[in-house]
């Protein structure tokens, strides 16, 4: 059994102490070791970073957005303005424009 010396606050001897082989005496297992300190360090980390996806900048602009509601031009109620404007023969932009 491995046995330790305890020492006081000063530094100074005090005693010794036994410690348990079935605690102690194990061998290290590295790699579980390892797993568990990167764990902690991305447990640590805050998170908040990241980068843009495919979906994240694909169809953006004018074309890709959708009219909801148009109470003046009904007919085009769920369309986005990529299809109106090829139906209009403008510019996304431009039918933007005419159906507001």
């Amino acid at each position: 059994m491995p046995t330790i010396k305890v020492v006081d606050f000063k530094g100074q001897e005090t005693g010794e102490l036994t410690l348990s082989d079935a605690v102690f005496g194990a061998r290290l297992h590295v790699p579980a070791m390892h797993q568990v300190v990167v764990a902690h360090l991305a447990n640590c980390r805050q998170g908040t970073r990241s980068t843009k996806t495919r979906g994240d900048i694909s169809g953006g602009g004018a074309e890709g957005t959708l009219v909801v509601y148009c109470p003046n031009t009904p007919q085009w109620e769920g369309k986005n303005l990529a299809e109106i404007a090829s139906v209009m023969g403008v510019s996304p932009v431009e039918a933007a424009l005419d159906i507001i």
